[in-house]
């Protein structure tokens, strides 16, 4: 058989590129923190260690938090281009501010959906973001209404709205009923400027959402309540990605469950390319078995949602795996037997009461 030859092309040193052919990419990581970075910065140092490259977009790295200072736009923007196999999302995480009371009930009323806050806008009703108080804070959406939904969330407030004792005025003067109608398109729509009253809501708020990381194989929510309400706008931006996070208050220094996580899904694992670390059951059973086999404070609440949309926590028996609900419902707060319950008679997103 006749030699073959083999030639290899290399680009002139000033020409700054790269002919060559990476077979076996190494994990990437990426991270927006707008609270503590403790557990972040944790997470960030554990997997630099085990050879992943974080892809973290240079201005919030450089920051490493958003914790007091508000981002541009095209900072948050940034992260559109990059691919990362996990993301990292820090901050508090809740529903917007009460705003009446529900007449049959007499409870708190929140049918808005939930978003990301740091803290000076956790502080505050979350539209006071763009007023002269709080400038410098952030709201990142994290839920959004479909229009169907949205027609019932107008239809609930028409039907169901007693003003509050304490009057709040930071979208305007007028009472918050009459500004009903542009909520709803705020939560709509996350990806677009819109305006409440006097108050610009900038379409900052779905930096996030404006596009879709297919690459993404796992989502770190880390905050309160991460879980506790539907997920399709995390759905679609992370459609490959088992969800990570919290039902009900995790602790104000999350670092130890994150430590944990990162314990058990590393554990026998020495190469950073291991499909193990990208593999949705092996993920969620480590983030499971922080409360199975260690019982750390609060590590009951941990949850996830996998890419089908179905959420899953740890049973009553503190040994199995039970579904807690899917990812268009409303998922409810644990009982004293640890057991998750899906809300269906609450308003939540979608079914106002009759």
């Amino acid at each position: 058989m006749a030699d073959i030859e083999h030639r290899i092309a290399r680009s002139e040193h000033a020409d700054r590129t790269r002919n060559t052919i990476e077979l076996y990419p190494g994990p990437r990581f990426a991270i927006l923190e707008l609270l503590d970075d403790r557990d972040s910065q944790y997470f960030r140092n554990f997997l630099r260690k085990r050879g992943w490259a974080e892809i973290t977009p240079d201005e919030p790295k450089k920051k490493k938090t958003y914790y007091w200072t508000r981002p541009e736009q095209t900072e948050l923007q940034e992260y559109h281009s990059t691919a990362p196999e996990w993301f990292y999302l820090s901050g508090h995480f809740a529903r917007t501010t009460d705003i009446g009371m529900l007449k049959a009930e007499k409870k708190s009323l929140n049918v808005l959906p939930a978003g990301f806050f740091n803290e000076p806008f956790h502080k505050k009703e979350w539209l006071s973001a763009w007023t002269k108080e709080q400038k410098g804070s952030l709201f990142l959406q994290a839920e959004t209404l479909t229009a169907e939904g949205a027609t019932a969330y107008r239809k609930f407030i028409d039907q169901h709205w007693i003003p509050a004792k304490s009057s709040v005025t930071s979208i305007d003067a007028a009472q918050r009923s009459a500004a009903i109608a542009d909520l709803a398109r705020i939560w709509e729509d996350p990806v677009s400027d819109r305006t409440v009253g006097d108050t610009n809501a900038p379409a900052l708020r779905g930096a996030l959402f404006g596009t879709s990381w297919p690459t993404v194989k796992v989502v770190l929510l880390v905050g309160c309540n991460t879980l506790t309400f539907p997920k399709t706008v995390f759905s679609d931006a992370f459609p490959n990605a088992v969800v990570l996070g919290y039902t009900s208050k995790n602790p104000a220094n999350g670092t130890p469950h994150i430590a944990r996580f990162l314990k058990y899904a590393f554990k026998d694992i020495h190469d950073p390319r291991d499909p193990r670390l990208q593999d949705k059951d092996h993920i969620a059973q480590a983030w499971i078995d922080v409360y199975r086999k260690t019982r750390m404070r609060k590590s009951e609440r941990m949850i996830y949602m996998m890419p089908d949309g179905n959420v899953f926590g740890v049973a009553p028996d503190g040994k199995t795996v039970e579904k807690a609900g899917t990812r268009e419902q409303t998922i409810g707060r644990k009982d004293k037997t640890q057991h998750f319950r899906a809300v269906d008679d609450f308003f939540g997103i979608f079914n106002p009461p009759s």
